[in-house]
């Protein structure tokens, strides 16, 4: 928005879900609008600092910590234009868990999530009339199988956490 304006980047503020660029206020979907016609991609720079905990240590209570797990997925699908029909070729997951303890049920945690996504956004319709479930069994809730998920490959990152046990963060 700075190049866009002719302005310092260090007028360019966002607040209260809006942007202002020196003299001009725009929504934020103005200002992302104006950032991909200039060819740019919106991003930001920050740190946050987290807030102070509570912990008793003769009690062991309160909050004990604070851990912050990322991760990041992706899927490679094939589409039918014609009929709209998408199908699941291959998926990758990758997570950020802290010290992973059973290597074999983190995976088997992010393999269940991928599946669960894919069938919440391709196959899975919870039906209702009037707030009652007219599914009430898989035979007409139709949930992925292993024929319906293509190969699927997840990465762990191993980044000990110190504050977590053994430096595990969560999962899940």
């Amino acid at each position: 928005l700075s190049d866009a304006f002719g302005i310092p980047a260090d007028q360019v503020h966002f607040a209260a879900d809006r942007v202002t660029a020196g003299e001009h206020d725009l929504s934020f979907a103005d200002a992302v609008a104006h950032c991909y016609a200039a060819g740019g991609t919106p991003a930001a720079d920050g740190t946050f600092v987290n807030y102070p905990l509570k912990w008793d240590h003769e009690k062991a209570c309160g909050e004990a910590f604070v851990s912050f797990t990322y991760s990041c997925h992706a899927a490679e699908v094939e589409v039918d234009l014609a009929t709209g029909q998408v199908r699941v070729l291959k998926m990758a997951g990758s997570h950020d868990a802290g010290r992973v303890i059973n290597q074999t049920l983190a995976c088997g945690q992010v393999y269940g999530g991928m599946v669960m996504g894919a069938g919440m956004g391709l196959t899975e319709d919870l039906a209702q009339k009037n707030g009652i479930c007219k599914n009430l069994n898989f035979d007409s809730y139709i949930i992925p199988t292993f024929m319906d998920v293509g190969e699927n490959d997840v990465i762990m990152v191993d980044n000990p956490d110190p504050r977590g046990p053994f430096g595990a963060k969560s999962l899940g």
